[in-house]
């Protein structure tokens, strides 16, 4: 999960390429640390498991890349952050500010990954 959100941030911002893995490891033990009392630094299913609430897993995962996708948003446009407090009207506009915000940079990363020759993972004729 983690290396998926490296690849994301590094197309949304290029230039996070050379700090983002130590970023968002960082981030995630933040995170693991606020939410799960006691945590140590094995992996968090194997913690949750041990205090049984492995069904958590997921939901803390999730929690955590919306927070991620949340702090990254609102470093590259503070304008879009989104608070409690906001109308919902303007937490809508924001939300749609911010999917504008990522499909752009979606498109602009298009052409590059088109230059890229595709992986062949079929297997070798014999």
């Amino acid at each position: 999960m983690l290396q998926l959100l490296d690849v994301r941030r590094v197309l949304v911002e290029p230039s996070s390429k050379d700090r983002v893995t130590r970023d968002n490891m960082r981030a995630f033990a933040r995170f693991v640390q606020r939410n799960l009392e006691g945590a140590t630094p094995e992996p968090l299913a194997h913690q949750l498991e041990q205090r049984a609430r492995g069904g958590e897993h997921a939901g803390l995962l999730r929690r955590f890349v919306d927070e991620d996708l949340a702090r990254h948003v609102a470093t590259v446009a503070p304008e879009v952050a989104i608070s409690p407090s906001d109308p919902i009207d303007e937490q809508v506009r924001k939300r749609e500010r911010v999917q504008a915000i990522l499909g752009a940079s979606r498109a602009s990363a298009a052409p590059r990954a088109a230059r890229r020759t595709p992986l062949d993972l079929r297997e070798p004729r014999t």
